[in-house]
């Protein structure tokens, strides 16, 4: 568990990883697309991230920079979603 989100026991399905799908927390993904990953926070119905998807974007944007390099890590505004290139 990391920051209250559980990792699927179940390794994705294989609809999933044909869109680069390598792990799920939940309704969360983690893909790996072309030389980029992507850690989407997907809350629908809701104008603004939750305080906890908040919270962890910047946690994990801090630990991939410090990782990768700041330059290489970005986060899409309004969206939510972490890239490492």
């Amino acid at each position: 568990m990391i920051n209250g989100f559980t990792r699927d026991k179940n390794p994705p399905t294989a609809q999933d990883q044909a869109q680069g799908i390598i792990a799920t927390y939940g309704r969360y993904a983690v893909s790996i697309c072309g030389q980029r990953l992507l850690i989407s926070f997907v809350e629908f119905g809701k104008d603004r991230a939750s305080p906890v998807v908040s919270r962890t974007c910047s946690l994990l944007k801090d630990k991939l920079s410090n990782c990768f390099g700041a330059p290489r890590v970005s986060v899409e505004g309004g969206t939510n979603e972490i890239e490492v290139r």
